[in-house]
């Protein structure tokens, strides 16, 4: 995604007023958008990593109102950062694909535990097929 482009910065507005309520640890834009084989229609898939209390379905619902003035299709994902690094050890697309492909608009230093944990399990074997995610054995 190019970095001057208008929706470029529509997503890094999302990310400031998210960052604006929570303790963010990353935001991530994965998926078709962020590999640049996206139809018009496509969304933004936004894994957003942050210090949340609520459940996932309040962190929807109050992260879309606190980006509704930002005019653009974002589908979020909110997850702590313990839920990001269990979900990455158990083989979670989402976190696979965000790690493996995706664009990083936002991090701050404990996002290295998320990236170590990726980087050791790689190391370890796993991978993305066409089909499935391939997790290392413990």
């Amino acid at each position: 995604m190019r970095e001057k482009s208008l929706e470029y910065r529509k997503l890094i507005e999302a990310v400031e007023k998210i960052k604006s309520g929570y303790k963010v640890v990353a935001a991530i834009l994965f998926g078709f958008r962020a590999r640049g084989d996206f139809k018009p229609w496509s969304d933004y898939d936004l894994l957003v990593i942050a210090d949340f209390k609520e459940r996932y379905l309040d962190r929807i619902t109050n992260l879309l109102e606190v980006i509704s003035d930002v005019k653009l299709n974002i589908e979020l994902h909110p997850y702590t950062l313990d839920e990001a690094v269990e979900m990455l050890r158990k083989g979670n697309l989402t976190l696979v694909d965000a790690l493996s492909e995706g664009v990083i608009l936002y991090q701050n230093e404990d996002f290295n535990i998320l990236r170590s944990t990726y980087k050791e399990l790689v190391k370890r074997g796993l991978k993305k097929t066409n089909t499935t995610v391939i997790v290392p054995y413990p």
